[in-house]
């Protein structure tokens, strides 16, 4: 039994690895195929890499490793930008509060005169 058994996978093994072999051809085909179609998309006729760059000393590069004084400038100007903006963020706050406390003391003299109107006719009632 054991015997038959061991036949039987080693025949199911061999038949997944054939399948798996035809799939693979199959799929390495079509993948192919499609890249022939596509090929003469990106072929570009216009395109010369030597006309369109400059000559080299017509070319301007960046250096890899940027001076320090340049990082130090840079970072006094953001501290300036960003001390303005707080600066600026700070007068806008003081505003709105001012704007805020005018409203308040504008609403709290309504009541009060309001109130005071009110006292006035409850005594001219008695």
């Amino acid at each position: 039994m054991a015997k038959k058994f061991g036949k039987f996978l080693l025949g199911v093994t061999a038949a997944g690895a054939a399948a798996a072999g035809v799939y693979y051809l199959l799929k390495k085909k079509n993948e192919d195929e499609l890249e022939d179609e596509f090929e003469d998309d990106f072929e570009d006729d216009d395109f010369e890499l030597d006309d369109d760059l400059g000559a080299v000393s017509e070319r301007g590069y960046v250096p890899l490793t940027p001076s320090s004084d340049s990082k130090e400038e840079k970072e006094e100007s953001c501290s300036d930008e960003f001390d303005k903006a707080v600066e600026d963020a700070v007068a806008e706050a003081d505003k709105a509060v001012e704007d805020i406390a005018s409203e308040d003391e504008k609403a709290s003299e309504e009541a009060a005169d309001m109130g005071s109107a009110s006292d006035a006719s409850t005594q001219k009632s008695e």
